[in-house]
């Protein structure tokens, strides 16, 4: 995270190169190879167009079912979670996770539809005010970071939002500026919420001025291209907005 258009230009690149690729240019590869390869790239497209504005990510997501395999069906609903999670569309996004749940357990690929799922429907649940998925996705995130610690960052950030959501604004922002102090702006998924999350806590606990820097730095960090992916951004952007009012720079948090 932190070089969304760099990225989606790569990708764009990418998937329009392999439609027509001859299979001879790439040594030991099957067209089953060619064929899975595509799909990770569009799946990987697809995420990226779900935090902008628009649809595009559900057309990307079509195109990946049409193709007809299991892989690609699964890769479609991960899109469709994405997309529906991040807009605070609870009821779309639970049904389709429960599909890709079900598709996890034939495929024995269950703790990675958990790896995947679990960060977004915590961090979403916090931003949308929803305790129960929030507690219940940092139970299960809690669980499956035990045997794989490279999710631990996602767990720290989901445990910032639950205490947010449940009004324990100190905890918050201690956790949330634990992270911080970790994973510097740019650095790791998600990062923008949980610093957003915390900058607010601050706020609340009558602390604007740590808030107001912790704002400035994060959206600092944040080129003036890559703004434009709201449900990346538009947390921080809001927090800051908050922080500057707060702080009597009214102009300032117009601005925003």
């Amino acid at each position: 995270q932190g070089r969304e258009c760099e990225l989606a230009d790569a990708l764009q690149h990418a998937t329009a190169s392999m439609r027509w690729l001859p299979l001879r240019w790439i040594p030991k590869t099957t067209g089953q190879d060619l064929e899975e390869l595509f799909i990770g790239v569009l799946l990987m497209r697809s995420i990226s167009r779900c935090y902008l504005p628009g649809t595009e990510a559900l057309g990307l997501a079509d195109e990946l079912e049409a193709r007809g395999s299991e892989l690609a069906s699964a890769a479609a609903l991960r899109v469709r979670v994405v997309y529906h999670s991040v807009r605070g569309q609870r009821e779309e996004s639970e049904a389709y996770l429960r599909r890709l749940e079900l598709h996890g357990l034939r495929s024995g690929s269950a703790w990675q539809v958990r790896a995947f799922s679990l960060p977004i429907e915590g961090s979403s649940g916090a931003l949308f005010g929803d305790v129960v998925a929030t507690r219940r996705a940092l139970h299960r995130l809690e669980e499956t970071a035990r045997n794989e610690p490279s999710l631990d960052p996602m767990r720290d950030l989901v445990l910032c939002g639950y205490h947010f959501v449940r009004g324990d604004y100190q905890a918050a922002a201690d956790t949330g500026l634990r992270f911080a102090e970790r994973w510097a702006p740019r650095s790791i998924s998600g990062w923008g919420v949980a610093y957003a999350l915390a900058a607010i806590a601050l706020v609340e606990l009558d602390r604007h001025p740590e808030a107001l820097e912790l704002c400035r730095r994060a959206w600092d960090a944040v080129p003036e291209e890559d703004r434009c992916y709201f449900a990346m951004y538009l947390p921080l952007q809001l927090a800051l907005a908050l922080a500057e009012g707060v702080d009597g720079n009214l102009d300032r948090a117009f601005a925003l």
